[in-house]
């Protein structure tokens, strides 16, 4: 999640925008990144159990060129070379969206970003204009086409409700789902990419960040978030995002971002 990665680092020119209206079920949020990196850098991202369409625009020599990706769920956080990035647009889809969008399952593509030229067809590519000299909103715009000839407006029966509290199991997502254990797993590996397990793991790592970002103290952000104790929410950092609480925090040098609140496409 954007706001997550590299800490929650300074979030000042990143602006959230809500889906349009006809993607509810596929994309979750559209975000614009205007931060530049001019000098060589790292940028770590969090583990995520939503995958991810990416244009991400470099400058080197006064050139620009443009990489647009799809990145599936990360079981584990990443770093990501953003030598040279002056903008990243992207649409992040709802967990469970890529069967949509593909014929592979999710689990292929977990932990792993794909050129999009290797991922959709000639008959979804035709006539996407995705230029590295292009406005934010033109690019954004082109992303949202992409996802609309990809999904041929098929919907997303997800397995997971749209707001659970941080004490779900798999038993829990099972009895929602109506499905028993087995073939919810079966069933996450193919939509998802990640075990049930793990990827309620990675959305209690999200809902811990966030209340770290809110203010709370690390011994309140594991209560929020449903973990035993503090020692608990410090051994899944350290599993998840490679580093622990303190460590993580430190990477960030703003909490504050803008939420647009006008529809997007």
């Amino acid at each position: 999640m954007v706001l997550l990665d590299q800490g929650g680092c300074d979030e000042t020119d990143v602006t959230l925008l809500p889906p349009p209206p006809d993607l509810p079920g596929l994309v979750e949020h559209a975000w614009v990144d205007r931060r530049s990196h001019t000098t060589a850098a790292e940028w770590r991202v969090v583990p995520d159990a939503a995958p991810h369409l990416i244009a991400s625009v470099t400058r080197s020599g006064g050139t620009r060129a443009m990489r647009v990706r799809l990145v599936g769920a990360r079981s584990h956080a990443a770093s990501v070379d953003v030598t040279g990035r002056v903008l990243c647009v992207g649409l992040r889809l709802r967990p469970g969206a890529l069967p949509a969008l593909i014929d592979t399952s999710a689990r292929a593509f977990v932990d792993r970003s794909l050129a999009i030229e290797d991922v959709f067809g000639t008959g979804v590519l035709a006539d996407v204009t995705l230029a590295p000299d292009a406005a934010a909103p033109l690019i954004l715009h082109e992303l949202i086409r992409l996802m609309r000839r990809a999904s041929g407006q098929r919907t997303v029966r997800t397995i997971l409700p749209d707001s659970m509290s941080p004490g779900w199991t798999v038993a829990d997502v099972a009895r929602w789902a109506g499905e028993a254990t087995r073939s919810l797993r079966e069933r996450a590996h193919r939509e998802i990419g990640l075990s049930p397990k793990r990827t309620l793991r990675v959305l209690r790592v999200h809902a811990a960040l966030h209340a770290r970002r809110r203010g709370c103290s690390w011994a309140q952000v594991a209560y929020a978030a449903g973990y035993a104790d503090q020692a608990h929410l410090t051994r899944e950092l350290r599993e998840l995002l490679g580093e622990t609480p303190s460590a993580w925090q430190a990477r960030a040098s703003a909490v504050s971002f803008k939420t647009a609140n006008r529809a997007i496409g």
